[in-house]
């Protein structure tokens, strides 16, 4: 079930009329895609594979009606402002921000793109994409806004791996002079980056 019902195989072999070894099986097979997944005690439920396919994705405004009370919270204890950034391409589009009380504040990006080569955002979402994709992207010519704007192919990896790993990316005055970023990835239920929030 979508919602959390597992079935043991004996009801599954019941309701399909197959022998239980048949249904066994098939559920090997089935847990292998993803398309089931083994709870304990002999159940099944509906695998991330197959639950992405039939829910319905959550759009840009329920994902920001989510993430705002988490951007406020950034806001409140950093000091900084917060946004919510998703992948557009190859660009980073930035879908909200919150921003802090500061005197001296940057500008709202809201609803501006970015290559995402210039931000840790875009760092971070570009962990998403399979890896012959991002190397064509960064084998092309890559704008450079600043002088601190990392263009170099092998160094953009290098950090995007780190991104991967390590949940979180940094940069530096990468995309405009005196404007730091991070970023950490918003995972979707199957696993997947769907977002970005960053300060």
């Amino acid at each position: 079930s979508l919602h959390g019902t597992s079935v043991p195989l004996a009801s599954i072999a019941e309701e399909t009329g197959l022998p239980k070894s048949t249904v066994s099986r098939l559920l090997t097979t089935m847990v292998g895609l993803g398309a089931v997944e083994p709870v304990g005690g002999g159940r099944y439920s509906i695998g991330t594979e197959l639950r992405a396919i039939v829910q319905p994705a959550v759009g840009l405004a329920e994902l920001t009606a989510l993430a705002r009370p988490y951007l406020r919270e950034l806001v409140d204890k950093v000091g900084e402002d917060a946004g919510l950034a998703v992948a557009d391409g190859t660009s980073v589009l930035y879908v909200d921000q919150v921003q802090s009380p500061q005197p001296v504040q940057v500008q709202d990006w809201t609803g501006q793109r970015f290559a995402a080569h210039t931000t840790a955002a875009g760092y971070v979402l570009l962990g998403a994409f399979e890896d012959a994709t991002l190397r064509r992207f960064l084998g092309g010519e890559l704008e450079r806004p600043t002088e601190s704007t990392v263009v170099d192919p092998d160094l953009l990896l290098d950090a995007i791996a780190a991104a991967r790993r390590d949940g979180f990316s940094w940069t530096f005055e990468a995309w405009a002079e005196g404007i730091n970023g991070a970023a950490a990835p918003i995972f979707g239920a199957g696993g997947n980056i769907v977002a970005a929030i960053n300060l």
